[in-house]
């Protein structure tokens, strides 16, 4: 079985579990930027990674879903998303993606990470008023991750 693993990342949390999975299965795995032609009849399996900031997913991952979404149902599809928010996932779904969308693909929620250095002032900022979080946090869940 061939798989495919598109991702986004901003900061490296949603790559790193993409790449755990692409060790995982036999594949190609591509950054979202680079899918504009790509085939998908040649995979049985598709993994879609998308980070979740304020409950809203990456925007080119989301177009890329419904652009091909009729592929995609016939195909194994797991969207997973990466973030810090470990409760609610059907309002993720609910507000980023379609009904067809939701009632045909498996979702999965595998944590996340936040990665202070890598986080511009502004982001810091947040993170450290909203989330009350000082230093970096690492809470994947590499078990999810690996069984996906």
């Amino acid at each position: 079985m061939k798989s495919l693993i598109v991702y986004a990342s901003k900061h490296g949390t949603t790559k790193q579990c993409a790449q755990m999975i692409h060790n995982n299965h036999e594949g190609d795995m591509f950054h979202i930027k680079e899918c504009a032609n790509l085939s998908l009849g040649q995979y049985d399996s598709i993994y879609i990674g998308t980070p979740v900031y304020a409950g809203r997913v990456n925007k080119h991952i989301k177009q890329w879903i419904e652009q091909h979404l009729d592929t995609l149902k016939t195909k194994k599809t797991v969207v997973f998303l990466s973030g810090m928010n470990h409760e609610g996932l059907d309002e993720v779904k609910e507000h980023n993606f379609s009904d067809a969308a939701t009632k045909s693909l498996r979702f999965e929620h595998v944590g996340g990470a936040f990665k202070i250095d890598d986080m511009n002032m502004f982001e810091k900022f947040i993170v450290k008023v909203v989330a009350k979080v000082k230093t970096s946090v690492d809470e994947i869940n590499y078990d999810k991750v690996n069984q996906l």
